[in-house]
């Protein structure tokens, strides 16, 4: 695999004179030929002047769509400003506001509180608390009775035998 070539130096090595090209005369090319245009006839001037005048309002065009593009960016961009400023005013005000609703809560929960109302209640108005000896007990046992329009006093529906109707029955009681 090692080879001799690898390393010989001698193909580097110029003993030859170098060589040159030889000395040519540098060619001469002909002169190109001018051709003059025909002048443009007045169709051809109109025509030109046509697609000049639709070129240049299509320049025109578009610069005014891109300058109103470009103005309606910069409205946008300062009424989003706006609007951002009177968020934050108004989310300032509604941290202001729920502060004094913290603090109004609580003043209310310190007048309202039991052991106040208890207080005035006996010191102010001069009422006492309940005792056993005032309790009333109601007695639910007893039937209940109607009362008629005619003075009739009817308990339970018992005077009521001869077989009417529940329609009837609601009717006398209702009246």
């Amino acid at each position: 695999m090692a080879s001799s070539n690898a390393y010989d130096l001698r193909l580097f090595e110029s003993t030859a004179a170098p060589r040159r090209a030889p000395n040519r005369a540098p060619e001469r090319r002909p002169k190109p030929k001018i051709v003059k245009r025909p002048a443009p006839t007045a169709a051809q001037l109109r025509a030109q002047q046509r697609a000049a005048f639709r070129q240049s309002v299509k320049v025109l065009s578009l610069s005014a769509l891109v300058l109103v593009l470009f103005a309606a960016r910069l409205y946008g961009s300062a009424r989003l400003d706006e609007v951002n400023h009177q968020v934050a005013d108004l989310e300032d005000q509604l941290s202001i506001v729920s502060s004094e609703n913290t603090r109004l809560n609580m003043e209310l929960k310190s007048r309202v509180s039991l052991e106040r109302v208890e207080e005035y209640a006996t010191n102010v108005l001069g009422m006492v608390k309940q005792g056993n000896y005032q309790i009333e007990y109601v007695d639910l046992a007893e039937a209940d009775g109607v009362v008629v329009a005619d003075g009739e006093q009817t308990v339970d529906g018992s005077d009521q035998t001869d077989g009417s109707s529940l329609f009837e029955k609601l009717k006398a009681y209702l009246s």
